[in-house]
């Protein structure tokens, strides 16, 4: 490790210079040494006494009781080899069954990571716990974030009467959880919360695209989802009785108002008159054109 307690301040003062390269000197130009400092005091806290030869080893156990400790230990650990400050050696999950051990110094980051969440989750959860996440997919690569559901699934069959509430920006994880059937609830303004059910599709169905739009209000420029998604809406619209076309409408009017309050650009503009177009066609097979639109909304 490149520093001790003793004149931390001093190092990291050192290094913010311009010329200065690595994780650790671009953070401390990024936070300021005011800021960075305490934390990595905090950090050198948690691992105790600077030994004699500069290696650091641990064993963890995630015995109950010690889970949290240990957790914070490796979170420390973690937070030291992305910052450059010190080199992992070695890393190793030994099986209970005796199998043979798994390198993690050759895992990504972002697999660390979920191992760190998986294993310090499974640590503390007790029957009938709430479990609280906060933006999980944090440096998971898309693949991971995917399957986040299902490791968080495999973690909680262990137990019972458990509730998780989780809290994303990820379209994958929120794709993930409509499609297992979680309640997705989505956050607007002035604290109007509603849940997100997918209008035309069946939940098993859902994709990205369709995602962004439905939960996240974000359309996605000249996408091919959008293109089907008209296709549908006026299909529905026109092959059904009068309460179907006025469902298709308001659905078609909801893309316009999301379409047109989006960010400018030429991709916007012809997603905006597809949308238009599919409502004026609905309008004619009503054969009686609604007064309430107008190419200006």
């Amino acid at each position: 490790m490149e520093f001790q307690h003793g004149g931390l301040e001093t190092y990291l003062t050192r290094i913010s210079e311009p010329y200065y390269r690595g994780e650790l000197s671009k953070e401390v130009r990024r936070t300021g040494v005011p800021a960075l400092a305490p934390l990595l005091h905090s950090v050198l806290d948690l691992l105790g006494e600077y030994p004699e030869r500069g290696v650091f080893e641990f064993t963890f156990d995630f015995e109950a009781g010690k889970a949290s400790e240990d957790f914070a230990r490796m979170q420390a650990l973690v937070l030291l080899s992305r910052l450059d400050a010190l080199r992992l050696e070695r890393c190793s999950l030994s099986p209970t069954d005796g199998a043979k051990s798994i390198n993690l110094v050759e895992a990504s980051s972002g697999q660390q990571q979920m191992l760190c969440s998986m294993f310090g989750l499974m640590s503390e959860l007790r029957n009938n716990s709430i479990v609280l996440i906060d933006e999980p997919e944090l440096s998971l690569h898309p693949t991971w974030q995917m399957s986040f559901l299902d490791r968080l699934s495999s973690v909680l069959e262990q137990f019972t009467g458990c509730h998780v509430i989780l809290a994303t920006h990820s379209p994958l994880i929120a794709q993930s959880a409509i499609i297992k059937g979680v309640e997705v609830l989505r956050m607007r303004p002035s604290d109007y919360v509603t849940t997100a059910t997918p209008l035309y599709h069946q939940a098993g169905n859902t994709s990205v695209e369709e995602t962004l739009v439905d939960v996240f209000s974000t359309p996605v420029p000249g996408s091919v989802y959008l293109a089907n998604e008209l296709f549908e809406i006026v299909t529905e619209g026109e092959r059904g009785d009068k309460k179907a076309l006025e469902e298709a409408l308001a659905r078609l009017r909801q893309l316009s108002f999301l379409y047109a309050n989006g960010e400018e650009g030429l991709s916007h503009g012809q997603d905006l008159e597809m949308i238009h177009k599919a409502i004026r066609l609905l309008q004619l097979s009503n054969e009686a054109p609604d007064e309430n639109f107008s190419d200006a909304e």
